[in-house]
């Protein structure tokens, strides 16, 4: 063998004795690659996991603290209620004038105004309420003085007490004109009332509604028909169409045309006639057996007809109500509003923003 020959076996053998290594150090190198691997997707699934069960108790924990919020509240709630409720429904003991028991009902419808706005149709006890004002004060009998001379005696009575509130009024006012101006402030409070449970409401439709506001001129209506009475007769004064057709949209996309007329009122109990035209769509037309190319309603309207309870079917997806916003009996206007919202939105609820809260909290994590 040639020395050539000798080292080029040597160099083989050199080289066959290192592929071995090579394929020894790829082997271990992967093995550790297959390790750290294995580790990182356990590290990172078991944050994952973590993280996933700790959103998952936090949002148990929020619905639990909601729901205990919920129960205490409705406790309270409910006793406050019956207690209200039942102080209407109870006979007036004989200790009490009327002013008094106005003033008691006053307050209690407050109370129900203020903390059940949202879960109570009020209309029959505001119409309660406003029947004894305008029932009971204009019949009320002139107080004699009291004959005894001591003042707890006399005040101890109720024609005691309505005789010295009377006299203890800020100038010297006939019986009658006080009557008047007692019941007007009465009334005047109702009204406040009314309005307000009227702005909740508003208030709890906002972000879905949309509101269309008229000014109606009454003097161009007919004022001879009480709201108790049947209409006998069209108005023959022109009526006072306020706009003939208006559009109104909701964001789902649904758009109808309105007509609001009023030709009738009766200022005098702070009530309008109203009639409402909305245009059917095509779709309605079509199945309509009757042919008819509007949905039509007409009514009375006045201060206790509040939207969440007082509103008008138009579909599954819609509704529409109407409010009256203030009679100025100098000017002879009326201020109407049409509200026209998701049918979703309608009806008498309580505390629904807990449910909404609710469910935007666990829409904010994408896990559930």
């Amino acid at each position: 063998m040639t020395d050539k020959e000798r080292i080029e076996d040597e160099q083989q053998v050199s080289q066959d004795s290192k592929t071995p290594d090579i394929w020894y150090k790829l082997r271990s190198a992967g093995g550790i690659a297959t390790a750290v691997m294995v580790a990182v997707i356990g590290t990172a699934g078991s944050y994952v996991m973590n993280k996933q069960q700790t959103l998952s108790t936090r949002a148990q924990l929020y619905t639990e603290l909601m729901s205990q919020r919920e129960n205490a509240e409705s406790s309270v709630r409910k006793d406050m209620f019956q207690q209200i409720l039942s102080s209407f429904l109870s006979k007036p003991t004989g200790s009490v004038c009327i002013l008094e028991q106005i003033d008691e009902e006053l307050l209690r419808l407050e109370l129900l105004a203020r903390n059940f706005h949202e879960m109570l149709d009020m209309e029959p006890l505001f119409l309660h309420v406003l029947l004894k004002i305008v029932g009971e004060i204009p019949r009320l009998q002139e107080p004699l003085p009291s004959q005894d001379n001591a003042q707890a005696s006399a005040l101890a009575t109720p024609q005691g007490r309505l005789y010295a509130l009377w006299k203890g009024h800020k100038g010297d006012i006939a019986w009658k004109d006080f009557k008047m101006k007692m019941m007007r402030r009465k009334l005047d409070r109702l009204i406040r009332i009314a309005n307000r449970i009227t702005k909740k409401q508003l208030e709890s439709l906002s972000g879905v509604q949309v509101r269309q506001r008229l000014t109606i001129d009454l003097s161009k209506t007919c004022q001879d028909t009480r709201p108790t009475e049947p209409l006998e007769h069209e108005c023959d004064m022109g009526g006072a169409v306020n706009q003939p057709i208006f559009s109104m949209r909701l964001d789902a996309g649904i758009e109808r045309q309105f007509t609001v007329s009023i030709n009738h009122s009766y200022p005098l109990w702070n009530q309008v006639r109203v009639k409402v035209e909305v245009q059917k769509t095509k779709e309605e037309k079509k199945t309509d057996p009757n042919g008819q190319d509007v949905h039509m309603s007409e009514f009375w309207l006045g201060y206790f007809d509040f939207p969440l309870a007082e509103n008008t079917f138009l579909s599954d997806k819609e509704r529409y109500a109407v409010v009256l916003d203030e009679i100025n009996d100098t000017k002879q206007e009326a201020l109407i509003s049409v509200i026209y919202f998701p049918a979703s939105a309608a009806g008498l609820k309580e505390k629904s923003f807990y449910q909404q809260k609710l469910i935007t909290t666990l829409l904010e994590h994408k896990s559930f």
